[in-house]
């Protein structure tokens, strides 16, 4: 929408750029950096700044605004607890010096390394260009990347956080294709960009396709979780409990998918994102629980404060095919003490 505002100067642009930025934000909170590189755009594009004598975007503004509304009712209704969360991500975490290099490279594959050269090219010419269309590209994307490379110096960035980018990042590797001005560097890039890519894309759904052990694609998606739940319930049936603890959101979410009433899930920690479901009382955690943990989640040393009886029982192996994929440890609980905390999904 604001290219076409760039490209034919009608002011209705404007509504548009607003409902999709409203509606992006109910998706994403990431979305916001659109906001600021819009802003940048009209202070820096000579061509763009009469705008800001006009009540188009601040009109437009408004309309993002009542599109994002139901979030900010919600949130003001629940102690602002998303906003809560996702700020808090800025907090240092300590040693972590690799943040920063890990950001880039995962970057440089993600995009595809030679896709992403094209890009920061795109966006250095996009940059000093005086067409204003053309100072978009980089107005959209500078305050994005200030900020996670910003935060990459005292804390991780996640993979896929700057992922609201890549329609940008495109457009700016497009621009940065143009044979204008073209080094023998930036032909060897040109040459090498989709035979790269292509590779990428290759392993990719070759991962998919295939197991490949401990891939990250094989970890993160729940191939041979049934089998796995399946045999949950017998050790349920051994502790004489139908009531099964877990630590992390995402092996909750396939221990409720998987497991059929009367089998309760608990999670213990990250509230927040369980804060619309009920509230474990302390006849919830009484009496025996099973615990399922995996290795890099484990949370054994923070439920001692909790439980007064923690044993480990066995583990459990998941397998795409004969493959395996993930191994997941088991362990008895009792005797819980003190404030309960936690949720039923």
């Amino acid at each position: 929408a604001l290219a076409e505002l760039a490209a034919t100067g009608k002011a209705r642009w404007w509504l548009a750029a607003g409902l999709f930025a409203g509606l992006g934000l109910l998706s994403k909170y990431t979305i916001f950096f659109l906001g600021p590189g819009a802003l940048l755009w009209l202070v820096w594009a000579k061509d763009a700044r009469p705008w800001l004598k006009t009540p188009w975007p601040w009109l437009g503004g408004c309309v993002a605004l009542v599109m994002f509304s139901p979030n900010l009712i919600w949130n003001a209704n629940h102690g602002w607890v998303s906003l809560a969360f996702q700020f808090g991500r800025t907090v240092s975490e300590p040693g972590d010096w690799l943040a920063l290099p890990h950001f880039l490279g995962a970057q440089l594959l993600l995009a595809s390394p030679f896709l992403l050269l094209l890009a920061a090219r795109g966006l250095w010419r996009s940059s000093k260009a005086t067409n204003q269309g053309r100072r978009l590209i980089a107005a959209l994307l500078w305050p994005a990347i200030v900020y996670f490379v910003f935060h990459s110096l005292h804390s991780s960035v996640r993979d896929n956080w700057p992922s609201f980018l890549y329609p940008v990042l495109a457009v700016a590797a497009a621009e940065g294709f143009d044979d204008q001005g073209r080094s023998r560097v930036v032909q060897f890039i040109r040459a090498a960009t989709i035979p790269a890519a292509a590779l990428i894309l290759a392993v990719t759904y070759a991962t998919a396709l295939y197991p490949f052990g401990r891939a990250p694609l094989n970890t993160w998606i729940a191939f041979g979780f049934g089998d796995v739940a399946s045999a949950i319930p017998g050790d349920l049936a051994a502790l004489g409990t139908d009531r099964i603890v877990s630590t992390e959101y995402r092996f909750t979410a396939w221990l409720d998918f998987y497991l059929q009433p009367p089998t309760t899930v608990i999670q213990l920690l990250e509230p927040s994102r369980f804060i619309d479901t009920p509230e474990v009382t302390a006849a919830d955690l009484s009496g025996t629980l099973l615990y399922v943990t995996e290795q890099r989640t484990d949370q054994v040393a923070r439920l001692r404060s909790q439980f007064s009886q923690i044993d480990w029982l066995g583990s459990l192996v998941r397998k795409r095919g004969a493959v395996p994929v993930a191994t997941y440890y088991l362990y008895r609980l009792g005797g819980f003490h003190g404030t309960p905390q936690g949720h039923i999904p």
